[in-house]
């Protein structure tokens, strides 16, 4: 065929591109879901149509090689052969993940359109390694990099499965924190880190990003007086990506007393792009938690997820509550002790409704709560351990209302900045 190429007609000077491809859902997926970037291909002819994805599948298949992920073979008769299609691969720091990984199974995959072996078009490949799109290759990625991280002398949280800690008498040295291909790496000592960087080149081919500045869509500064996310890059695309570039500005997300209504005659909106935008707005709330109130009016699938069982009264739903944030602190308390950060003093978890705060501290007031679930008294025994604290505060400053409501301008502002949202330029100019 004419318009294919051998994989040994691939130039040895071309340069391999660096550009490849947690009801509550992760950031992850909704950042996946939200589907901002660049527009792809939908076919192999429209990807050959553009010098840019055309090369950027020439340096794939050049990876591959070089990597030796596969060796031609005779197609067999008793096993099943995986077809294949071109992934577009996005932001690669431990360049060709997957490619880094052996596999147990025998696996073999046809070859791929426009790269098909002159002369041997009826051979397929026997898989050495794993390759992106296979379901066994993110496990044994997984797998490969716990071990190797391990007898670098890093022991694996239980809390958080990706986060990694090596400690040396009893003193924290390097702290790792996994996204798939993304590795953060921070410690206090710049030999360290040096040579645990060093390892890390040698095992696998890498890339050094320095230090952090844009992490899964968000931007990262790290000055003196702390550490600022922002998504300001992100937003701008939202407002790009639905024709918003010249929307009028408002002071608040979501106006006092609105409510939303499917009556009346507006246009058909499309449902793709509507479950896109949320999908946007969600990932978004990441560091601007003060628009998730109006964010989740949008979405039956919001970050703050609906209560499993019906509340038999106002107490009963705030002790509910309550107990999920007890859940969350205890597991953020679990992660401080597994960076070696103690905490000597209980969490305290501030609640605006006397009777859910008397539920959990008087173990006599049961008159009204005997049908209470065993497990919601998580609260008494966490405060009996002395895990967490209870403590009541007024309405007023309870923080966690402009997660469930819609304010004025001024106590909005207010609750914002109490939050810690700020604007990322006057943090800059710190």
């Amino acid at each position: 065929m004419a318009d294919q190429v051998g994989p040994d007609q691939i130039s040895s000077e071309m340069n391999i591109d660096d550009v490849p491809v947690r009801r509550i859902r992760p950031l992850a997926e909704i950042y996946e879901r939200a589907q901002v970037a660049i527009v792809e291909p939908t076919s192999l002819e429209e990807s050959k149509a553009d010098e840019w994805w055309k090369q950027a599948m020439v340096n794939e298949i050049k990876m591959i090689q070089e990597n030796q992920t596969w060796e031609l073979t005779e197609r067999p008769t008793n096993r099943k052969i995986i077809g294949v299609k071109w992934w577009i691969i996005h932001q690669l720091d431990v360049k060709s993940t997957f490619l880094n990984v052996f596999l147990e199974e025998e696996i073999y995959i046809e070859q791929p359109q426009g790269f098909v072996v002159s002369g041997k078009e009826h051979m397929v490949y026997r898989l050495k390694n794993a390759l992106y799109g296979l379901k066994q290759a993110p496990r044994a990625w997984c797998a490969r990099i716990d071990s190797y991280l391990v007898s670098l002398g890093f022991e694996r949280s239980i809390s958080e499965p990706t986060l990694y800690v090596k400690k040396e008498q009893a003193e924290t040295q390097l702290i790792v924190s996994l996204y798939v291909d993304d590795l953060l790496v921070t410690g206090g000592d710049r030999i360290i880190l040096a040579d645990f960087k060093a390892k890390m080149k040698y095992m696998f081919e890498m890339s050094d990003l320095g230090q952090m500045t844009y992490f899964l869509g968000m931007e990262v500064l790290q000055t003196q007086s702390g550490i600022f996310l922002g998504q300001k890059t992100f937003a701008v695309k939202i407002l790009s990506k639905f024709f918003m570039e010249n929307c009028k500005p408002t002071s608040t997300p979501m106006a006092v007393g609105m409510k939303l209504s499917s009556q009346g005659d507006y246009e058909q909106a499309s449902e793709s792009a509507y479950r896109s935008l949320v999908g946007c707005l969600l990932y978004l709330t990441a560091t601007r938690p003060d628009i998730m109130f109006a964010v989740s009016m949008l979405s039956s699938a919001q970050s703050s997820k609906k209560q499993s069982i019906v509340a038999q009264s106002t107490a009963e739903a705030e002790y509910v509550a309550t107990v999920n944030a007890v859940n969350q602190a205890i597991w953020l308390r679990k992660i401080l002790v597994d960076l070696n950060l103690h905490q000597r003093e209980a969490t305290e978890i501030f609640c605006d409704n006397k009777s859910a705060v008397a539920i959990a501290k008087n173990l006599v007031f049961h008159g009204r709560t005997k049908h209470f679930s065993i497990k919601l008294h998580v609260v008494r025994k966490m405060e009996q351990a002395r895990e967490v604290e209870l403590i009541h505060c007024n309405s007023e400053k309870q923080i966690a209302d402009i997660f469930i409501k819609a304010f004025n301008v001024s106590r909005f502002i207010k609750l914002r900045k109490r939050l810690g949202v700020s604007s990322m330029e006057t943090k800059e100019e710190c």
